[in-house]
């Protein structure tokens, strides 16, 4: 929270309680009579026919009427008040016309009016309906929750998705060499897609909604792990470089379009019978996905094949951890 927000919650909690001061103050100036909050039924709210005002309806029981009743009558047309009180606090006061100076507001129901917003009308409501605290309320711990809470966090799940890319891209390097470098470079191209879409759709960007972009970006590593082990598995059996290419993305395609076809489906199923949240989780996700597919099918293939172009790009020991038998044996293979 910052200097300012903390002031301005310090200001407004000192001016709730100069309020209740006020309102207490104003109370111990009104006598107490029998009429209490167990005698009221109900309350509710309506507007002014002849204006924009609002007005409170009050409601009592049969012995609460006549008590209200003898009450209104004394006070009738007089300079007196009628408070309402709740919790030693007076919350609205109000004068009684002199046209009830003989038989007071009968009838066991009452209006109360005075230039209320639809606001005022609805807190007085509200207050009449819930009564006064059976108990005193002691207030241990106050927490304000501002519109940079979420921010925060958002900002937070940013950088925890950028440090996972950085691992993730360490990892891919030291296991799979210029492979992983491609991997590395194919999931920046998947992020900045990803940023571009959510740009033009647009997309907000919300805890949930992080959390399916992290998600896809899993699934974006699984692709290229499953298409460079398969370019290794065809290394090992002594196929040349730019066959082993070819034939580890031929053989990884078929797992990679129905991984990402199914997940796309439950992506779909989400978002149309999901809640806002899972929508956003499932919109982010299912984007990702599609990116995802593009990318390390025709991205990392792309990058490969212009890598290998160079001779000097050519040799076994990038591609494969040092293994004199493998190396020797596609070093054969190319004499041959």
């Amino acid at each position: 929270m910052t200097g300012y927000e903390s002031d301005k919650v310090d200001f407004y909690s000192k001016l709730v309680d100069q309020r209740k001061y006020i309102n207490k103050q104003i109370a111990n100036l009104f006598k107490s009579t029998d009429l209490t909050g167990k005698d009221l039924i109900s309350a509710g709210r309506r507007q002014e026919q002849s204006n924009n005002n609002w007005e409170v309806l009050l409601s009592f029981n049969s012995e609460g009427g006549d008590k209200f009743a003898e009450l209104t009558k004394s006070i009738a047309g007089s300079d007196r008040l009628l408070s309402i009180v709740l919790d030693g606090e007076s919350i609205s006061e109000a004068s009684v016309g002199n046209q009830f100076s003989k038989t007071g507001i009968t009838g066991g129901s009452a209006t109360i009016s005075g230039n209320f917003t639809a606001e005022e009308a609805r807190e007085l409501e509200v207050q009449l309906k819930g009564g006064s605290l059976p108990l005193p309320v002691e207030i241990i711990e106050t927490n304000t929750i501002g519109a940079l809470l979420g921010n925060r966090n958002i900002i937070k799940s940013f950088y925890a998705a950028i440090l996972g890319l950085i691992f993730v891209g360490l990892f891919m390097i030291v296991n799979y060499r210029i492979l992983g470098f491609i991997s590395v470079v194919s999931l920046l191209i998947y992020g900045l897609f990803n940023l571009a879409l959510y740009s033009l759709i647009p997309v907000t960007i919300t805890l949930p909604g992080i959390a399916g972009l992290i998600l896809s970006l899993g699934m974006a590593v699984d692709a290229n792990i499953l298409i460079f082990e398969r370019i290794r598995d065809e290394l090992k059996n002594g196929n040349t470089l730019i066959r082993s290419i070819d034939n580890g993305f031929l053989r990884a395609n078929s797992s990679i379009i129905d991984g990402h076809i199914t997940t796309l489906i439950s992506c779909f199923i989400l978002f149309i019978v999901g809640t806002n949240f899972v929508k956003g989780f499932a919109a982010t996700l299912g984007i990702g996905v599609i990116i995802s597919l593009y990318t390390s099918l025709n991205c990392s293939k792309t990058f490969l094949r212009f890598l290998t172009s160079y001779q000097s790009m050519r040799q076994i020991k990038l591609y494969l951890i040092n293994d004199k038998n493998i190396i020797n044996k596609n070093l054969s293979n190319k004499k041959l």
